[in-house]
């Protein structure tokens, strides 16, 4: 498979179906293509769909959203809302968990904690590799000083809509 190699050994693939907005027949239709990753997250209200259309061999990339970073459930939020996510999309592992938007995380002091969480996730097998979902250089900086496992990848979103 070609693409993007991790620190893991494992690869990255260059080309992946983003799942959000996509619904119903347009979904089912996606999914079928082959598209050899799909990117899911429990915002995009669809990740049943996903699970049920999802091809066995596909990568699976899930994101762990901000809202559950402050939550006030610390470590065990993110940890939940992970598990929550594999149960509905079918797996008992993600290739790659993202920590989406960690800008919050990092404004209110949890991001240790919340990044301590997705490691142990890791280490629980519930993900392959962990990284980040649109984090500035500021909080790269930060998750770095604590981290014991650095992010794989920082997966950033932009478009005309979104010149970040």
């Amino acid at each position: 498979r070609s693409g993007v190699p991790l620190p893991s050994g494992g690869v990255l693939p260059a080309v992946a179906l983003g799942t959000m907005e996509l619904k119903g027949e347009a979904l089912a239709s996606m999914l079928s293509q082959g598209f050899p990753a799909v990117d899911t997250a429990p915002t995009y209200k669809n990740e049943t769909a996903v699970g049920q259309g999802l091809s066995p061999a596909a990568y699976l990339i899930a994101k762990v959203p901000r809202a559950v970073t402050g939550d006030g459930q610390g470590s065990s939020g993110v940890r939940d809302a992970l598990r929550k996510s594999l149960q509905r999309l079918g797996r008992r592992k993600a290739d790659l968990v993202l920590l989406h938007w960690p800008d919050k995380a990092c404004e209110d002091g949890s991001l240790a904690a919340v990044w301590a969480a997705l490691e142990e996730a890791r280490e629980a097998g519930e993900a392959g590799e962990i990284g980040v979902c649109n984090a500035t250089a500021a909080v790269l900086r930060e998750l770095l000083k604590t981290c014991r496992v650095r992010p794989a990848v920082n997966q950033v979103e932009r478009h005309p809509l979104l010149p970040q």
